[in-house]
């Protein structure tokens, strides 16, 4: 039985699933650094990856092994077939599911649209679904049936502390209007490169977006800016949302 941390929420459980051969090759260097932010937010029961082993380094294996994940090793199927990763871990997230009523949270590493019908699965018997983005794209249609989506590349390994707040795909974009623009009205040409002095690990692709135009035309979406053209030029301005008025004296 896993302790609670000292920080950890005793309400909440979670079970992290890792569909390692889908995951950037990369991953373990900030393995901890995940299992230290779900800790962060309460107990974490069960630790899976997924992969055919005999095509992972060795050193790979042994870290994900020295903080407890248990590695579900699978037989290659052929390169177009469907991947044997996608069915085991399905499979098993339903199980836990139905039979562990403890787990509240399901922490999935994946980029595969293949797994939307198992998130829409689960957030219908109550699980909360958070995906974690480890190869800097994934797909728009994936992230909307999340409850969170978080860039796995947004935490060091050498992190002492896991992270306080859960990134949306649009807490860049605020960070940036409100630290170096004060919510006032901006270019759009001159606030990617803003974005970036503040935040030099941005990249619009880690939040599933091809193209910046694309991220701030979702945020508009969102209700996060607004935008309007002069010409050629495109601005974006932040919504000001109104004070609540004072109360009577």
């Amino acid at each position: 039985m896993l302790s609670a941390s000292a920080d950890s929420l005793p309400n909440a459980s979670s079970a992290i699933l890792v569909d390692y051969e889908n995951v950037n090759e990369r991953f373990h260097q900030g393995a901890t650094a995940l299992l230290n932010y779900c800790r962060s937010r309460g107990r974490v029961l069960i630790k899976k990856a997924y992969a055919d082993w005999s095509a992972i380094p060795d050193k790979h294996q042994r870290c994900l092994v020295s903080i407890g994940y248990e590695l579900i090793g699978l037989t290659a199927y052929h390169r177009t077939g469907k991947n044997a990763a996608d069915i085991r871990l399905v499979v098993d997230a339903l199980a836990i599911a139905h039979t562990n009523e403890s787990i509240d949270t399901f922490v999935l590493l994946t980029g595969d649209s293949d797994y939307i019908p198992l998130i829409v699965q689960l957030r219908a018997i109550g699980k909360r679904v958070i995906l974690v983005n480890t190869r800097g794209y994934v797909s728009e249609s994936l992230m909307s049936y999340c409850d969170e989506v978080i860039p796995l590349s947004r935490w060091k390994e050498d992190e002492k502390q896991a992270p306080t707040e859960t990134f949306d795909r649009f807490t860049p974009l605020r960070n940036c209007l409100d630290t170096m623009f004060d919510g006032s009205t901006v270019l759009a040409s001159t606030l990617k490169p803003a974005m970036i002095r503040l935040d030099p690990a941005f990249d619009e692709s880690e939040y599933g977006f091809k193209r910046f135009g694309d991220y701030l035309r979702a945020a508009r979406d969102a209700g996060v800016i607004s935008i309007s053209h002069n010409g050629h030029t495109v601005i974006v301005v932040e919504p000001v949302h109104p004070k609540p008025s004072s109360p009577p004296e």
